[in-house]
C-alpha cells in the first residue's frame, strides 16, 4: 500500500490517500485505515469532519464509516 498526505494549512484541510497498485485481490477485514495527530497551539475548539471514498479492485464502491469529532483545547 502506498500512502500520501497533503496538508493545506490555509484551507484547514488534510488529504490522505492510500493506494494498492495492481492488486488483483482486495484487502479484507476491519480496522483503522488512517489516523491524524494534532499538536495544540492554543486554546479553543474545532470540529473535525471526515469524508472519503473506497473501491474494490474492479472499481465497485465500498461503504465507509466516518465519525465527526470536536476537539477542545483548554
Amino acid at each position: 500500500v502506498t500512502f500520501r498526505q497533503d496538508v493545506d494549512t490555509v484551507a484547514g484541510r488534510i488529504a490522505i490517500t492510500g493506494i494498492r497498485i495492481a492488486a488483483a485481490v482486495g484487502a479484507s477485514g476491519s480496522g483503522l485505515m488512517a489516523a491524524v495527530l494534532f499538536d495544540a497551539v492554543g486554546v479553543g475548539s474545532a470540529t473535525l469532519v471526515t469524508s472519503g471514498t473506497a473501491s474494490t479492485p474492479s472499481g465497485a464502491p465500498i461503504a465507509l464509516v466516518f465519525t465527526q469529532a470536536t476537539v477542545n483545547v483548554q
